[in-house]
């Protein structure tokens, strides 16, 4: 029986995930008039994929800190499925929670130096503004026998989020009338109005009507210029680490969720030409 916190202050014991899935659903107001269009088990689908290549390079016997965890969705899997100590961490986590995340700034943490033996993160270099200071501390939390493991975002992963824009604005006009955004940016509710006004103008810049805005800290022409390999690896050489190795994903999507589950094989085929949406950096201090 593990325990899932619902939010900052409510906690259920439930014997395997599907029951939080249903909890979710419940907790998330129209959501199943939504998930069609959404696909959050895509996403899931997605990190499941993902993760093998991570999972393979680390063991049991560490003590591992996840950076950016979210929900807790990855830390839960590597330790149900693989059998890792994973401790989960993200600046707001969110809720409901698949296990539990502690609230931590993961550029100025409350760790003891060389805690770890491995810190991981998937998704979350390309959200960080201060990219050098992050690293600092991670190098500072890590054993110096210790390995980081970095999946980021390739071009790839914006090459087809460009060429899927028009479907996702299609989708969107359908969620407007539909008044998914009305309730997801309900101002007196959720004190999400800032946050919808500023994406309302964002997208008004002809250039991201044409293609989109970008992603994380970056923006659409920032995706493709930093986000290569050559890149990445400048940003882990410029903070005094070693790279070791590079992993290829397995999978090849678009951030929009366009076509779940279709054309698997043509995924594969793309993922072996060198087209995989995201690369595993594994690093150790220099």
């Amino acid at each position: 029986m593990n325990e899932y916190k619902i939010s900052a202050s409510y906690a259920v014991s439930t014997k395997n995930t599907s029951d939080l899935e249903k909890i979710k659903s419940s907790l998330i107001k129209n959501q199943t008039k939504y998930y069609k269009f959404l696909h959050p088990k895509w996403t899931h689908y997605v990190r499941d994929v993902e993760i093998e290549i991570l999972a393979s390079s680390l063991n049991k016997n560490q003590k591992i800190l996840e950076i950016g965890s979210g929900d807790g969705y990855i830390a839960n899997l590597l330790k149900d499925k693989y059998g890792l100590n994973v401790i989960a961490s993200d600046l707001e986590p969110r809720f409901p929670q698949y296990t539990n995340v502690l609230k931590i700034d993961g550029q100025s943490t409350y760790f003891q130096d060389k805690e770890y033996d491995a810190i991981i993160s998937l998704h979350v270099l390309e959200h960080i503004e201060d990219i050098d200071m992050a690293m600092n501390e991670f190098k500072r939390l890590l054993k110096d026998d210790g390995k980081m493991y970095h999946l980021v975002p390739s071009k790839a992963t914006m090459l087809f989020t460009s060429l899927m824009q028009p479907l996702s604005y299609i989708r969107a006009v359908y969620l407007y009338l539909n008044g998914y955004f009305l309730s997801k940016y309900l101002p007196f509710r959720n004190k999400n109005i800032l946050r919808f006004i500023k994406s309302f103008i964002t997208t008004l810049n002809p250039l991201n009507i044409l293609w989109g805005s970008g992603h994380g800290v970056y923006n659409r022409i920032n995706c493709f210029k930093n986000w290569s390999i050559p890149s990445w690896k400048n940003v882990f050489i410029k903070n005094n680490l070693e790279v070791m190795e590079i992993k290829q994903s397995n999978i090849v999507y678009s951030m929009h969720k366009i076509f779940p589950y279709k054309f698997l094989s043509i995924r594969k085929v793309l993922v072996k030409m060198g087209g995989a949406s995201a690369n595993l950096f594994i690093v150790k201090k220099s």
